[in-house]
């Protein structure tokens, strides 16, 4: 339950940081916009019941793409993936505009791109949680 919650807040944080880093330039409007910790956490909160929610259509697609994926080495299951997540970001994006501007992402490449980003720093999130071992400890 620990690791749970500290998963959750340092996606919330990624999540914020990703936002941040991804600011409109130009003068142009910023394509994903998370305004406080508490939106991030809803934002976090939406992803992963929606991709909870979508996981059986992920594994059914990868189940049916097998050859592919074995031809391509694995990156057919990685792109399927990674292009669930960028659309579970979309839609959270587009679920969440009722509520106001606390939470928005503009397009289905500024989801990819927070998607991919989010996915890097929950990578170095689970080194990081993962790094003192894996339970075998003297201790």
């Amino acid at each position: 339950m620990r690791e749970f919650v500290i998963r959750w807040i340092g996606n919330a944080v990624i999540l914020l940081v990703v936002a941040n880093a991804l600011g409109g330039q130009n003068g142009q409007a910023d394509p994903v916009v998370v305004h406080g910790f508490g939106a991030a956490f809803l934002g976090v909160a939406l992803v992963t019941v929606l991709n909870l929610l979508l996981q059986p259509m992920v594994s059914a697609i990868k189940a049916l793409g097998c050859l592919v994926n074995l031809l391509t080495i694995g990156a057919f299951g990685w792109l399927v993936s990674f292009g669930f997540w960028a659309l579970a970001f979309y839609l959270v994006g587009f679920m969440t505009r009722p509520l106001g501007d606390n939470f928005r992402i503009e397009s289905f490449g500024a989801a990819a791109a927070a998607a991919f980003w989010v996915a890097v720093g929950n990578g170095l999130l689970s080194m990081a949680l993962h790094r003192g071992g894996s339970g075998n400890d003297d201790r």
